[in-house]
């Protein structure tokens, strides 16, 4: 108890030293903007400033009062609450990556304009051939192997536990490779879990590479697991990266049914929803990519095409744009 205490007092210390080193450096800078990046840095982004022209826009990367943290605390939820319902309503404008916490922002924040969405996409390129991917190499795997990949973070959350139990269900040609990184304490629980299922012999951990490189290395794989646990509503109303650089691998989907992630995959037809509760559904989604591939990697080359990260920079640079004019004629 008294450790946590101390390391608690700690971490509220070590940020407010950040918080101030920031203000001090921002201010000296008389920005006209100043971009706080999730709501942590809302409170130098407004001390930064306040009693000046400059303005702040806010950039909610995920769901910040609703995400996945420890729920026998209430001074740092009730913290958060106050700087992000303070923040928000003073902000110039604000920026968010699905359409479900758009929605959600204005409504608790009685916002007057709809939060821009600005989702993390990859630029765009052209789509990789199959043949063009590491995947395979990386897992020390041959053509005859049927790959399900995975990418991001290693951790808790992300359905790798489901999965890995789904693939005791699936045929033994069929392979789950993870490429990213994560704890050594959940690889190992991972790790013990796959050699209970009986599937450790066909679970291939590869490491990571630099983002930009994640599509190509993607691509030789036959089917990308996006699978994201709706423990709690910044979960539920996510729209993860690796679900558009899968597609722009050029890899069919198998996506948890989680509202927007959802709703990408069907709009473009690049894959199967499955129920996130059971690994059941999420085998039998597999089975159905697998069974015929082909015109889901033709969906997946087309939407490739039009989720670009132009596209999205597009809607931020209007948003600056007008929060600028706005500035310029308030001056």
């Amino acid at each position: 108890m008294a450790v946590d205490l101390w390391m608690r007092l700690y971490q509220t210390v070590r940020l407010g030293h950040w918080w101030y080193g920031a203000v001090r450096t921002a201010r000296g800078l008389e920005p006209d903007v100043v971009h706080a990046n999730d709501a942590n840095t809302l409170v130098p982004a407004l001390l930064t400033t306040m009693g000046t022209p400059g303005q702040v826009v806010y950039d909610s990367h995920e769901l910040w009062r609703r995400r996945n943290t420890r729920q026998d605390r209430w001074l740092a939820p009730a913290v958060d609450a106050l700087v992000e319902t303070v923040g928000t309503r003073l902000a110039a404008g604000v920026i968010t990556v699905s359409p479900s916490i758009a929605t959600w922002l204005q409504d608790h924040y009685h916002l007057a304009q709809t939060p821009t969405l600005v989702r993390n996409i990859p630029t765009a390129r052209p789509t990789p051939a199959p043949a063009e991917g590491r995947l395979r190499e990386l897992a020390g795997l041959g053509p005859e192997a049927r790959v399900v990949s995975y990418t991001g973070s290693i951790t808790t959350g992300r359905g790798l536990e489901e999965t890995v139990d789904a693939l005791a269900l699936l045929d033994d040609d069929v392979h789950l490779v993870l490429l990213g990184y994560g704890a050594p304490q959940y690889v190992d629980r991972l790790l013990r879990r796959a050699r209970t299922e009986g599937v450790a012999d066909r679970m291939h951990l590869v490491g990571s590479v630099p983002s930009a490189q994640v599509p190509q290395t993607l691509a030789d794989a036959d089917v990308a697991v996006v699978y994201v646990r709706p423990i709690c509503l910044s979960y539920l109303y996510s729209l993860p990266n690796k679900l558009f650089e899968s597609i722009h691998a050029g890899l069919p989907i198998v996506a948890a049914d989680l509202p927007d992630t959802a709703e990408v995959v069907r709009r473009h037809g690049v894959g199967e929803v499955f129920d996130a509760r059971t690994p059941a559904d999420l085998a039998a989604a597999i089975r159905t990519v697998l069974a015929d591939p082909g015109h889901y990697r033709q969906a997946a080359v087309a939407a490739a095409r039009d989720l670009t990260w132009e596209r999205e920079a597009a809607r931020m640079v209007a948003l600056y744009d007008r929060v600028l004019t706005g500035r310029a004629a308030a001056r």
